[in-house]
């Protein structure tokens, strides 16, 4: 897992497995991520593998056994990670 430091000065885990950078307006960006990845995405209950199909901004379209989910990256606590945000 990587290390980072956010806007503040504080250590920010990656725990992504892509390459993440702090971008000039305090947020992180993502870069290496691409359709046909499998990611692993902290969900409402637990954590699931999930395949990316498509990249819109920072909405990460992922398919999982033919359902679509709204994926994002997000800081939970001192950890990057990705996070099912579809709506139900």
């Amino acid at each position: 897992m990587d290390t980072l430091l956010d806007k503040d000065g504080k250590e920010v885990y990656n725990a992504t497995g892509y390459p993440i950078r702090l971008k000039e307006n305090g947020k992180f960006g993502l870069s290496g991520l691409k359709p046909g990845d499998m990611i692993h995405v902290s969900t409402y209950m637990g954590s699931e593998r999930m395949v990316v199909f498509e990249i819109q901004g920072n909405h990460i379209m992922c398919d999982v056994d033919g359902v679509e989910h709204c994926v994002l990256l997000q800081q939970n606590g001192d950890t990057l990670l990705f996070v099912d945000r579809t709506e139900s």
